[in-house]
């Protein structure tokens, strides 16, 4: 008998035992890195997502001090004046030409010529005259007729691969997706030059917008990871972003910006200061 066969016929085989015992580790091993990998896919674009948004937080934070600033310390143009004074007389108020009153709807009213929430009031301010690079982006774009009266075109985000922001002519962007454009321009050509361009956001934080199919032309609007729009609201001391998250549904109405409720949209990702 040679040493080859004696070492040969001297070595164990494995056991039934021992081989359930080896597949049962692979098999566990195997779902550790699955659930990792899901783990991964969920956190990414939502820490992506938080990340982008608090950037954009503080540099739109600095854009709203600096507006109110000048706001406070600036002449306040007849017009206005005078259009501010016929809003307070009409509203019933009591002392309607209280200088601080007068003070704080010009305040206001150029908070909203700068942070626009819609192109209607971008167009339109009120109580101002428009943001002149606004009225000039919007007219290139051809929106500015569509900021009113024509219907918003509704897309359906269960689609693969859907883009939000492709709108047939003729047809206005959805109200997202307007917020979602002039926070852009707000960053882009606001009245105090932060200067943020798209191209320094990146294809994560900023998407282009097909706004008018008959011309082609394009505008950005700022974007969650997900490639959904990202909305804003001004509240009383600054402004408010929020991503709808993975589920794609806001847990506020973006109109009036109150809480829908229930569990809806509970995949909400605001900035952590918020």
């Amino acid at each position: 008998m040679s040493v080859a066969n004696a070492k040969s016929r001297g070595r164990p085989a494995y056991s039934l035992i021992e081989l359930l015992a080896v597949i049962a580790i692979l098999a566990i091993l195997a779902g550790l890195t699955t659930a990792a990998v899901i783990r991964f896919r969920n956190t990414g674009p939502r820490a992506a997502t938080r990340s982008n948004l608090g950037s954009l937080k503080a540099k739109s934070d600095a854009q709203w001090k600096s507006v109110r600033e000048r706001a406070m310390k600036e002449n306040i143009p007849s017009p206005s004046r005078s259009s501010i004074l016929l809003q307070r007389k009409n509203a019933g108020i009591a002392d309607w030409a209280d200088p601080e009153g007068v003070r704080s709807a010009y305040v206001d009213f150029r908070l909203r010529q700068a942070f626009p929430m819609d192109f209607g009031e971008a167009l339109q301010p009120g109580g101002t005259p428009p943001w002149q690079p606004y009225l000039d982006t919007l007219n290139r774009l051809g929106l500015v007729g569509l900021s009113n009266g024509a219907l918003p075109w509704q897309w359906d985000s269960t689609q693969p691969n859907y883009n939000p922001y492709v709108v047939p002519a003729g047809r206005a962007p959805t109200l997202d997706v307007q917020r979602s454009i002039c926070l852009m321009l707000a960053l882009e050509i606001g009245p105090s030059n932060v200067n943020v361009t798209p191209e320094a956001l990146g294809t994560t934080a900023a998407l282009q917008l097909r706004a008018n199919v008959a011309s082609g032309a394009q505008a950005y609007g700022v974007v969650d990871a997900w490639k959904r729009p990202v909305v804003f609201f001004r509240v009383a001391t600054a402004m408010e972003l929020r991503s709808a998250g993975e589920d794609g549904i806001y847990g506020v109405n973006i109109t009036n910006w109150a809480p829908v409720g229930g569990n809806v949209g509970n995949d909400d990702i605001v900035p952590s200061a918020q």
